[in-house]
């Protein structure tokens, strides 16, 4: 997988700051509805489609530059300062809400559970890592323009 800058990625559990990827051509995979975007109840390891919904959900969030804070934790909320999240707003809102979401992968380990969502949208693809706490809590999340699709 190539990525290169443009995006940032927020992890608060490492509180690492780094940006992400360049436009790629790519398949399109299978659609996700609008309803998936609903915000579920978190929990640390959920069902597919709800951490569909949860990641839709927070990009959603991001994009549009208000968040409901206590859906992150305390790290990630410390990190996620206002300039912070406008700076990434004003990054993901022009790419639009994708129209086809695929979960990539799951991991879990360390007391997190690590989602990686692929996302289509006009310009290309890129990947939501979405990383929450025991709690069901966002602890990390990065956008990363992928080339690999």
């Amino acid at each position: 997988m190539s990525r290169s800058v443009g995006f940032h990625l927020l992890l608060a559990a490492s509180l690492v700051a780094m940006p992400v990827m360049a436009n790629a051509a790519v398949t399109p995979a299978p659609v996700a509805s609008a309803a998936a975007a609903a915000s579920p109840a978190p929990t640390a390891t959920m069902s597919p489609d709800k951490a569909h919904a949860l990641a839709l959900n927070v990009l959603a969030q991001l994009e549009n530059g208000r968040i409901d804070r206590s859906m992150f934790t305390d790290a990630m909320n410390a990190q996620l300062t206002d300039t912070q999240l406008l700076t990434l707003s004003g990054e993901l809102r022009p790419l639009g809400l994708p129209y086809t979401t695929v979960l990539s992968t799951q991991d879990v380990g360390g007391g997190l559970t690590t989602y990686t969502f692929w996302l289509h949208e006009g310009s290309g693809a890129f990947d939501e890592i979405m990383t929450l706490d025991q709690n069901g809590k966002v602890a990390g999340i990065n956008f990363a323009r992928d080339t690999s699709h």
